[in-house]
């Protein structure tokens, strides 16, 4: 964008467009920052926990997990690097299903 940018031809429309271009290039890498720091920090949680009261164990699942799970996914998918702990959820996910379906 920038080599185009300067190009001397450059148009009024066009240099509109490349303000669109990048004002939703930046909102993007603010959400990929965003989203990967989320994902660093919701699977830092433990997943069994020992109730205070009874003393029993309980699976810790949120439901930010399962939205996790799904969009690492499809960021696999189209080849984007994500966090190790997304990684090993997606994987323990799949694994899970494939064993118990």
């Amino acid at each position: 964008m920038k080599e185009f940018e300067t190009h001397q031809g450059i148009t009024k429309d066009a240099k509109h467009i490349i303000k669109i271009n990048n004002k939703v290039a930046r909102t993007v890498s603010a959400f990929e920052f965003l989203w990967y720091d989320q994902a660093n920090v919701g699977l830092q949680g433990t997943l069994i926990i020992r109730h205070p009261d009874d003393g029993k164990l309980n699976v810790n699942f949120e439901q930010e997990i399962l939205q996790l799970i799904c969009e690492a996914k499809y960021l696999d998918r189209m080849d984007i690097d994500i966090p190790y702990g997304a990684k090993n959820a997606l994987f323990t996910t799949v694994l899970w299903l494939t064993l118990f379906q």
